[in-house]
């Protein structure tokens, strides 16, 4: 059973702006339902597994490890060791 929640309870809750919610709803992503008044509703429950808490804690991603950079150390090694 969805719950409805308004765009300012979500936007209190969530970090996602209007524009970005309004296109996950009219892509069919999010549960949304407009309201006669020209208000929109969206499930509460479904926004917040593809948005992120407003107070979360963030992750840092680990550094990317390309063939390139790999490839530079392996170098740097093979001219240390040649010396």
């Amino acid at each position: 059973m969805p719950t409805w929640m308004t765009a300012q309870q979500i936007s209190a809750r969530l970090i996602v702006g209007e524009q970005r919610r309004l296109e996950y709803g009219q892509r069919g992503n999010l549960a949304m339902y407009r309201m006669e008044d020209g208000s929109v509703l969206f499930d509460g429950d479904r926004t917040s597994r593809y948005f992120r808490a407003r107070n979360a804690a963030t992750l840092r991603a680990p550094k990317a490890t390309t063939w390139v950079s790999l490839a530079s150390r392996a170098w740097r090694i093979v001219e240390r060791n040649n010396v």
